[in-house]
């Protein structure tokens, strides 16, 4: 299968070459229609209502073929050959009129054409010979440019009136200037109803103020805004930026089309139009501030009304390094438990850290972060959103307990070069796209390296030193100030990582798209220390000496990955992806330490011996999804017979979305150990894991009725070979009272984990990742939550949600027991574990356009049990916080300035050294204040953006674990090592800064 993948992109990249380089000549569909919509200029401010005609829209009368030509507007032979889509731009400029198109369908298109008073002749004409047509709606000054012959009927598109009560409306939404799909944009359905309640009219007087006070702000326009009472339905743009909603019959279509960093557009289409549109493409233009922000896709995050803030979390804030961290972020989230600087992975609602799941462009990142969890191991300039599913995960995403992460990257501009260059407190990066063939095919290309080996950035060897465990700083250090009395005295070090992403995307004139991307990351980190050890031959006598020992943690990853996504009706489209990866690890520390448990608590024998791993992973995959829509409505389709379908009660759901895909990935794991009790200790694996999977969308109500209602069920089947498990996964949501203020929510999930990153409670190692087997069962977790969301006003917002988690068959290393007396038989890890969570989740906040302000409490209790563990008696995981507040604050005080604050409150973790004995013992409270300020300047096609932050602005010595470490003490004339307790802490005060520079000629 490996070399069927290898075949595959073999054979597609000449394909790719041809699609680039050939001449362009219209193909495809996209039917004509008359769409309304509000011209505004960049900047401008918008509403969020609907602006609708004062007088019903006048007739218009399309140009046909046979229209005539006047003789000034004939076109000569010394007239210019210009690019169709460059014509199209000056048309939009001088005359005001909006086009709407494909991009693919005039990519490549020249025409001879000169503007006068009688232009839209000339261009009808030029159009034709092309294979092109248009339709002109003066009142609205928009143009529809569509293949000739295609205009079709506006009572086809397989509907007949009076049979059905819903129509399909398709599109994407792109990226005015690149023409770069943009997947998560939302897309709302605004539909006008009467005023009921004085409490909405006082409402919507005060947003029309506001609305006011922001047009005179960006424009210095005071006229008032005609709005009218709304409720509002809406959907967000898939992976590929397209969308798809049911539009009733007899009723106009007014859509809010909007995506954070870009200018929100407003939308009218009639219901004649309807049947008559293709593909819709809205264009976005790019606000003046862009960020990159983590969509949270679970029914207590979602947005509301279209908001660009509720639901989402900003990538570039709070970074100790000054790089983006997307998992960093994730931790200001009610559902993630705080974690420390130094760990690579999110807590997710009590699970342990390896069950989260970090996908990029759908292949699996097997190692999330840089530097011990401080950056992360993928370039911030590729990435444009990304989502978040932590509840219950839908059907076609494998969901591990701990939720999945999908990254998405940029597929490059399509028209124009762009380019990047940027500098950080750790890395020097830059990134270069433009178009290969315009309108049709690109190429993106983005490097990171780091600098800290370099230049030295003040407290780099502290921090190197720090995250390899050498010298970490400690609660001993108070009364410790002679190097005499150091055990460990760090020396010499070494840190580097560089991160490589491409992405090939091509697209033709039928809707075709291939997307061929890669990625390269590397990491490696090196510390020298003299240790205070005894001499040899070792004994109670033995003088103390000085020897140099070294610790070393290396890994990389390559993965590459080819798609292919086709439309095949505005009802259906198929997403065919396949790809690999190679992954390898190294981590070495030549002073492990190791403790021998005595005969009570405080008798413990501590030693040091050398711990090895090395670790591979390759993975591919081939994956093929299905997309099928159905209208929602009373009366449904028409069947092909011209019979209509049963009709569905209004009261009981319809069913208007399936989804469904079949996986097959294959696996080759290695790994290798040597330690005190495994000499050497060796495994290998080659297991197959074959998937099918169904998602399913229903939805009962129509719109204003007393009960609307959304659900999503679906089911995930899955074959592992190592043990022949056969297991299914079902997965089921209901959203109640979708139109009202107050939306209840409930679902519940079992999903299972079939790969696990061993991991220590006290190292920050390269991540080495286990497959089960037929000796030790996948995990699995059934997940319960019920969850109520608030729309308090406008921009106020209250979400809370319940949670119980039942995990079994979890993985740990037996290093985290801290006992080398009686070794486990095996594997050097245990996976009878299970695991209980249970929690209350509160989160409110106000989101807008200078303030915005989110505050959140999380009452919650994570346990694990293990029948060779405290008698088989619970006990607390030590990820485990009792209550924990997070703040969260952004200020943009002025144009171009935007300044972040960070607040983090929590209970300490259990003492795992007294965890046994009481198990309610924890370490002191976590407190932590972050602050980041950012400024962009932008002049012409020059932009700046310069950041500052500081993470711990207190430096506050915040408890990560309590641990045995070996002191000196003198004994008479004689220097002895004995065993204490101290408390390691989190890292300190760290400034950062970024300066990035983007050329967007």
């Amino acid at each position: 299968m490996l070399r069927m993948s290898l075949l595959t992109i073999w054979f597609f990249l000449p394909f790719t070459y041809c699609v680039t380089i050939a001449a362009a000549h219209p193909a495809g569909s996209l039917p004509p229609g008359q769409l309304h919509m509000e011209n505004r200029a960049p900047g401008t401010a918008l509403s969020d209502t609907p602006v609708l005609p004062d007088t019903p829209a006048c007739p218009e009368t399309p140009l046909h073929a046979e229209t005539p030509v006047h003789a000034d507007t004939l076109v000569h032979a010394e007239t210019p050959v210009q690019p169709l889509r460059t014509v199209i731009q000056t048309l939009e400029t001088e005359s005001g009129y909006r086009f709407l198109y494909r991009d693919a369908l005039v990519a490549g298109v020249r025409i001879r054409f000169e503007l006068n008073r009688n232009w839209e002749n000339a261009l009808k004409k030029e159009l034709l010979a092309a294979g092109l047509d248009l339709v002109i709606n003066e009142r609205r000054k928009q143009i529809v440019i569509f293949p000739a012959g295609d205009a079709g009927d506006a009572g086809d598109a397989g509907y007949t009136r009076g049979l059905v009560s819903m129509k399909p409306l398709t599109g994407y939404v792109i990226d005015e200037q690149t023409g770069e799909r943009l997947p998560f944009a939302t897309v709302i359905r605004i539909v006008p109803r009467e005023q009921k309640e004085q409490e909405e009219q006082e409402e919507q007087e005060e947003q029309e103020e506001q609305e006011e006070q922001e047009a005179v702000r960006l424009n210095g326009d005071t006229t008032s805004i005609k709005t009218v009472p709304i409720h509002l339905q809406g959907t967000q743009t898939d992976l590929q930026g397209r969308f798809r909603l049911d539009v009733p019959l007899g009723e106009d279509l007014h859509l809010r089309i909007s995506y954070i960093g870009y200018h929100t557009v407003l939308i009218a289409v009639s219901t004649e139009e309807l049947p008559a549109l293709g593909e819709l493409a809205v264009r976005l233009e790019p606000a003046p501030y862009e960020g990159k922000e983590i969509i949270v896709q679970a029914p207590v995050m979602q947005q509301q009304s279209g908001s660009g803030t509720e639901g989402g979390l900003i990538m570039n804030g709070f970074s100790p390094l000054g790089e983006s961290n997307a998992i960093r972020m994730l931790q200001t989230l009610p559902s993630v438990g705080m974690g420390t600087a130094l760990s690579d992975g999110a807590f997710v609602r009590g699970s342990n850290s390896d069950a989260l799941q970090v996908l990029l462009d759908g292949a699996v990142i097997y190692n999330q972060s840089h530097l011990f969890g401080l950056v992360d191991s993928f370039n911030a300039d590729v990435i444009r959103t990304s989502s978040f599913y932590y509840d219950v995960t839908p059907a076609r995403y494998q969901g591990p307990p701990g939720g999945t992460l999908s990254l998405v990257t940029r597929a490059g501009s399509l028209y124009r070069y762009r380019g990047s260059a940027g500098i950080s407190s750790s890395a020097l990066n830059g990134s270069l796209e433009g178009p290969v063939s315009r309108g049709r095919a690109s190429v993106l290309v983005s490097g990171r390296t780091s600098l800290l080996g370099g230049y030295g950035f003040p407290g780099t060897e502290e921090l190197v030193a720090w995250g390899l465990n050498v010298a970490r700083p400690n609660s001993l250090d108070n009364g410790t100030v002679t190097l005499e009395d150091r055990i460990v005295t760090p020396g010499d070090f070494a840190v580097a990582f560089h991160d490589l992403h491409g992405k090939l995307f091509v697209e033709d004139t039928r809707g075709n798209r291939w997307m061929l991307s890669g990625y390269s990351g590397f990491n490696n980190t090196q510390q020298d220390a003299l240790r205070l050890v005894r001499s040899r031959p070792v004994s109670r006598d033995a003088p103390l000496v000085r020897e140099n020992f070294e610790t070393r943690n290396r890994w990389g990853n390559r993965s590459a990955n080819l798609g292919w996504y086709r439309t095949l009706d505005p009802d259906r489209s198929m997403h065919v992806r396949s790809g690999i990866s190679y992954y390898h690890t190294r981590y070495l520390k030549e002073d492990f330490p190791y403790q021998r448990p005595g005969r009570n608590l405080q008798d413990q024998l501590l030693f040091i011996h050398p711990y090895e791993n090395r670790s591979e992973l390759t993975h591919w995959y081939v994956e093929a999804d299905l997309v099928g829509y159905r209208s929602y409505g009373q009366a449904g389709r028409q069947r092909g017979n011209g019979v209509p379908e049963a009709s569905t009660p209004g009261f009981l759901p319809s069913l208007i979305n399936v989804q469904s895909g079949l996986a097959l990935h294959g696996y080759h794991s290695a790994y290798l150990e040597e330690s005190l009790n495994r000499p050497r200790y060796y495994r290998k694996s080659t297991p197959l894991l074959l998937e099918g999977y169904l998602d399913t969308a229903w939805k009962a109500g129509e719109a204003g009725a007393a009960l609307p209602m959304e659900l999503q069920g679906g089911i995930r089947m899955q074959y592992f070979s190592d043990g022949g498990y056969v297991r299914l996964s079902p997965r089921i949501r209901a959203d109640l009272l979708t139109e009202t203020r107050v939306s209840p929510s409930l679902g519940y999930s079992r999903t299972y984990q079939y790969l696990y990153k061993l991991a220590f409670y006290n190292q920050t190692t390269s991540d080495i990742w286990i497959t089960a087997n037929e000796h030790q069962k996948p995990a699995a977790v059934d997940l319960w939550s019920v969850a109520l969301r608030t729309r308090i006003a406008r921009h106020w917002f209250f979400r809370t949600e319940v949670y119980y988690k039942y995990q079994r068959n979890l993985r740990f290393h037996e290093i985290n027991i801290q006992s080398v007396q009686s070794p486990l038989e095996g594997a050097p890890w245990f996976a009878d574990n299970s695991g209980y969570a249970r929690g209350v989740e509160f989160q409110a906040g106000r989101s807008g356009n200078r303030l915005s302000l989110t505050q959140s409490y999380t009452l919650s209790r994570a346990e694990l049990s293990n029948p060779r563990l405290n008698e088989g008696d619970r006990f607390l995981a030590y990820w485990d916080r009792t209550h924990q507040f997070n703040t969260l604050i952004s200020l943009r005080l002025f144009t171009g300035f935007r300044l972040d604050g960070n607040w983090f409150y929590a209970t300490g973790v259990p003492d795992r050294l007294d965890l046994f004995r009481s198990g309610d013992t924890r370490l002191g409270m976590y407190s932590r204040i972050d602050l980041s300020a950012r400024y962009e300047v932008a002049a012409g096609s020059h932009r700046w953006v310069m950041e500052a932050g500081v993470y711990n602005l207190t430096n506050r010595k915040n408890p990560w674990y309590k641990d045995w470490v070996l002191a000196v003490e003198q004994e008479m004339q004689q220097r002895r090592l004995e065993p204490v307790q101290v408390v390691f802490y989190d890292l300190g005060f760290q400034p950062s800064f970024s300066l990035r520079y983007f050329l967007d000629p």
